[in-house]
């Protein structure tokens, strides 16, 4: 894998890692009734995933300039998989803030993050693979 890629994979990784730990704050803070914490854990988590996105992004534009995407198909169908999760991710997490805004979470929905949550990194893990392939 080239150095840039590997870089840039290395790096949404690591933010992939900050956003699972503030999910697992969210859910023992719920679990708690700590509102208030719940509050920040959710704007953090949302600057983990707006983040994330900007990851993703940055795969993509390095993919597209070494030309990866011209070799390799399966990196395109990844990075539209994982913009298309991160979009799911985002409404979930608006979802979310809405029911806490009113009263509180519902834990259904917290377990739907999860799911969704567990899409992207394996997305993330198939864009780590199909690069490493090179």
């Amino acid at each position: 894998m080239e150095f840039v890629l590997e870089k840039d994979v290395r790096r949404l990784i690591d933010d992939t890692g900050k956003v699972k730990q503030g999910l697992d704050l969210l859910e023992k803070d719920h679990a708690a009734w700590i509102r208030d914490r719940e509050r920040k854990d959710l704007l953090d988590i949302l600057g983990g995933v707006k983040k994330l996105e900007s990851d993703v992004s940055l795969v993509m534009s390095d993919c597209f300039s070494l030309s990866q995407v011209k070799r390799n198909n399966g990196i395109r169908g990844d990075l539209h998989q994982a913009f298309k999760n991160l979009n799911i991710l985002f409404e979930d997490l608006k979802m979310v803030r809405e029911d806490l805004d009113k009263s509180s979470v519902d834990h259904r929905e917290l377990e739907q993050l999860e799911i969704d949550w567990a899409r992207f990194r394996k997305t993330v893990a198939q864009i780590q693979e199909d690069l490493e392939k090179e």
